[in-house]
């Protein structure tokens, strides 16, 4: 079973990136890297930060964000 986290995504921080010139498939992908970059920052282990960092860019590419 698969649980997940899910949360309103920010349009506000969207909007601010597409107002600077950034398309907004390239806006949403930097929301939702910054918002990930943040959790995975408080992890102490640096492999396990690593490794998470590498899945979380995989799905990224493989949901063509």
């Amino acid at each position: 079973m698969r649980s997940s986290t899910t949360g309103r995504f920010d349009d506000e921080q969207l909007f601010y990136l597409m107002a600077r010139g950034i398309p907004e498939d390239q806006a949403r992908r930097l929301v939702v890297r910054g918002f990930f970059a943040e959790l995975i920052g408080r992890i102490p282990v640096d492999e396990l930060r690593e490794r998470l960092s590498a899945a979380i860019e995989e799905r990224l590419a493989g949901a063509g964000a």
